[in-house]
């Protein structure tokens, strides 16, 4: 009877999830162009394989994008390119948040932290590079995606405003 009490609990601490990580029971910080919580971008396709709640599902990106795979987890995906995770998004039930801005958001809300435009069915804070919104409304829904940056605050303003970013569905710039 001992023997059987001794393999039951240690096939329970063998069989048990990383709790303190699982994303279920966290309230991560969103850092954009950085991370949500222990999940970085950048960060190699295994690490973050340990890292995820069980069970997660993994799913090839198409037939048109090699080594690149989607990573599913209820209310969170990670976007894994060439072995580096390059995009996170959670929305739902996803209790995280960056400063007070949760998946639970409004557009006032947004405002508060800066200009804001609309860009590919996105609203992004032009003060804050590395992070987007999704509008309600759309088929996706609301989400936050974090994502590198490549142009940075006012100055990216300007490469956007080039590129033909929508202000207020006002085409601004751009050919």
């Amino acid at each position: 009877m001992r023997n059987i009490l001794i393999v039951l609990i240690l096939f329970s601490f063998l069989s048990c999830n990383n709790e303190n990580l699982c994303h279920e029971t966290n309230d991560y910080e969103i850092i954009p162009g950085k991370q949500i919580g222990p999940y970085l971008l950048g960060m190699k396709a295994d690490k973050l394989e340990s890292l995820l709640c069980k069970p997660f599902k993994k799913v090839n990106r198409g037939l048109f994008t090699k080594n690149e795979y989607l990573y599913y987890i209820d209310n969170m995906s990670f976007i894994v390119k060439n072995g580096r995770v390059i995009e996170i998004n959670v929305w739902g039930s996803f209790k995280g948040a960056f400063e007070e801005i949760n998946v639970d958001y409004d557009r006032e809300l947004l405002e508060y932290f800066g200009e804001i435009v609309k860009h590919k069915g996105e609203y992004r804070i032009l003060d804050i590079p590395g992070i987007a919104f999704g509008i309600e409304g759309r088929d996706e829904g609301k989400y936050i995606r974090v994502f590198k940056s490549s142009s940075y605050c006012r100055s990216g303003y300007l490469e956007w405003r080039n590129r033909g970013i929508k202000k207020n569905n006002t085409k601004i710039g751009g050919t």
